[in-house]
Parts: C-alpha cells; sequence; structure tokens
C-alpha cells in the first residue's frame, strides 16, 4: 500500500472537513495517519440574529488507519478508539443534536471474510440524555486497495460511497 492512496482520501476530505492537528492522532493504542472534523450548526431567529429560536449541531469525525496487515483484533482496537474519540470530543448539550464518528481502514487486502462480516454487522450508537442532548453513532469502513473494495457497517453504507479510493470501487 502507498502513501498515494492516504492523499487521495486527504484530497476528498479537506473539502468538508477540516484536519485535526497531529497531537489529536492517537486515541487508544492506534496512531491515526489522518483525523479531520466537520461541524455544522442551524439555527433560526426571529426578526434579529440575536434572537435565536432554537439550534442544532451535527458532528462528524473521521479516523483513517493505513494497515498492511489486518486480523480481527483491529476491529477490537478500532472501537476501543472511537469510544475514546466520542469521550474527548463529544459535548451533549440541547444544541446537541449528533455526532458520528467513522472509523476507516485502509489495507491492501485481501481481508479474512470473517472480519468483512464482523465490520458489515457492526452497530453502536450512544444516545445521551434519552437523546434530548443528542447521539453519537459509531461507524467502520474498510478499504481494500487491491481488489478495489469498500466493505462498511450498516450505519455507514451511503458514506463508504464517499471514501472509496477509487471512482470505481464496489461497495459491498
Amino acid at each position: 500500500m502507498t502513501s498515494n492512496h492516504l492523499e487521495q482520501l486527504r484530497d476528498k476530505l479537506k473539502r468538508y472537513f477540516d484536519f485535526l492537528p497531529e497531537s489529536e492522532m492517537l486515541y487508544g493504542d492506534i496512531r491515526f495517519d489522518l483525523a479531520a472534523r466537520s461541524n455544522i450548526r442551524n439555527e433560526a431567529y426571529l426578526l434579529f440574529k440575536s434572537a435565536v429560536m432554537y439550534a442544532f449541531e451535527n458532528n462528524e469525525l473521521c479516523f483513517v488507519k493505513a494497515l498492511e496487515d489486518l486480523d480481527s483484533s483491529w476491529l477490537d482496537r478500532l472501537e476501543a478508539a472511537m469510544l475514546e474519540v466520542a469521550e474527548r470530543h463529544v459535548v451533549p448539550s440541547e444544541e446537541h443534536m449528533s455526532t458520528v464518528v467513522t472509523g476507516v481502514l485502509l489495507t491492501s487486502g485481501p481481508v479474512d471474510p470473517e472480519i468483512r462480516r464482523k465490520v458489515e454487522r457492526y452497530r453502536k450508537q450512544q444516545s445521551y440524555w434519552l437523546g434530548l442532548k443528542g447521539w453519537t453513532s459509531f461507524r467502520i469502513i474498510l478499504i481494500e486497495t487491491e481488489s478495489q473494495t469498500v466493505t462498511a457497517s450498516r450505519e455507514a453504507k451511503k458514506a463508504a460511497k464517499f471514501f472509496n479510493t477509487i471512482g470505481t470501487a464496489e461497495v459491498v
């Protein structure tokens, strides 16, 4: 695997995300190769911008790790790292609607079919104050560069199309 794939992902992400500094790329025992954040705030106001009627925020955090060999322990490590990301970055409040934490594993492949099945079945969501202060959804995307295959968790099916490094990659 080359750094070319990481650069392609960086180019795609830079249109929509701000990159986190090097100091914010270590979570759990994983040092990520790319880390990016998107914040969207919507509000409605009455006559003046200072008279806000309501506001809500949607955030997305994306962490990419390039690997030569992928075994099933990586999925557990990635989940632990994503939970730490949410703990550090999500601030539940009346204005917080949602945060999506996406973990992307980039490997040349081939990947064991059992690992692909685990990724496809992965589902995790965390709500704050029964959803009144928002929620966090966790997604996993696995990109195999040699076979041009993208495997995504249920929550990440639509987002996986954005993350394929080559326009002809097949999303599983």
